[in-house]
């Protein structure tokens, strides 16, 4: 398994009070390439990733990308190592859901990639990616009060006018 975006370092930082022996370090690996598949399932809608899945990638990856990584596997990590303790299940969903909310805003356009040098990272030129939504749109019959609609009286006058 070829980890991307973080290393079993990186974790063993970020958690302190966990010793990484090779049982720990093995599930941390598992956890980065979960993480990872996660990030990549998100990011894919609006970027092309391929160039980032090299073992040389770190230089060239969105640091953002990284970052999320780190936090969504720490995530993964305390829940599994949590043996029924609240406080690291809810330490481990905390991560996930800020990663989570991230990854929602950059696929709502909320949120952009930006490369290592800070310039924004080209979006896939993709017909079905989708840069709007209709969330805000009243439609013209929203004018008033669904109640207060009525027939109108010659419709159906209208109708065959319109027909010939």
């Amino acid at each position: 398994m070829a980890n991307y975006y973080s290393t079993t370092t990186v974790l063993s930082t970020n958690m302190v009070g966990i010793t990484f022996d090779t049982a720990t370090t093995s599930l941390g690996t598992n956890m980065i390439v979960e993480a990872e598949n996660e990030i990549n399932k998100w990011v894919s809608k609006r970027y092309n990733i391929s160039s980032y899945l090299t073992t040389t990638a770190y230089a060239t990856t969105p640091p953002i990308l990284l970052s999320w990584t780190d936090r969504l596997a720490e995530g993964y990590m305390w829940i599994r190592l949590s043996r029924g303790s609240k406080e690291s299940i809810a330490r481990g969903n905390a991560l996930i859901k800020d990663v989570k909310d991230c990854l929602k805003g950059l696929t709502l356009n909320e949120v952009d990639l930006l490369a290592v040098d800070g310039s924004g990272v080209s979006e896939l030129s993709n017909p079905d990616n989708v840069l709007s939504t209709t969330d805000t749109y009243f439609s013209t019959f929203d004018e008033d009060d669904p109640l207060d609609w009525e027939v109108d009286s010659d419709k159906i006058s209208s109708i065959a006018t319109g027909r010939s």
